[in-house]
């Protein structure tokens, strides 16, 4: 019994770790992106709108501490709020209805990933392999209405739905 404790508060640790390290590349990837929205105001300061479910509100809370660190504004709404006067949208739950996407959608604005298998639910992820690099979901942003510059098609890993 002792074994399979420690066995699990391992692997508990160190999946904590795991999206700690995650939270910070993306804190400091994801204000980059947003620039290369060409609709996005840059003269004033980008706030993201951080939507969570219960179980992931202390990694929602995370994840706005590090924005906040790197000059970043938050906003924390649990789903199914969210703020319309947000520059993005920031995801930090893996269950989301098609619903509530459409609904963000129309805003028009980024909707990004803490979780990079949930990229199907979400314009921009990040994609971790050899290298670090963002993952897109062409289709959303398409639907989103968002114009990127091109420069991110070359550095990014492009999503293809199954």
């Amino acid at each position: 019994m002792k074994k399979v404790l420690l066995i699990l508060f391992v692997l508990m640790t160190s999946l904590w770790g795991n999206i700690e390290e995650l939270l910070y590349i993306e804190s400091k990837l994801y204000p980059k992106i947003i620039m290369l929205d060409k609709s996005v105001n840059k003269k004033e300061k980008i706030v993201f709108d951080i939507l969570y479910d219960e179980e992931n509100y202390h990694i929602a809370k995370v994840m706005s501490q590090l924005l906040r660190k790197n000059g970043v504004d938050t906003r924390l709404d649990k789903i199914p709020r969210y703020c319309k006067n947000a520059d993005a949208y920031i995801l930090v739950t893996k269950n989301v209805s098609e619903r509530f996407i459409n609904n963000l959608l129309r805003s028009k604005k980024l909707i990004f990933s803490v979780y990079p298998d949930m990229i199907k639910n979400s314009m921009i992820s990040v994609y971790i392999g050899i290298k670090v690099k963002p993952i897109i979901n062409p289709s959303l942003i398409k639907k989103g209405y968002i114009k990127l510059n091109p420069i991110l098609l070359k550095v990014a890993k492009i999503y293809e739905e199954d």
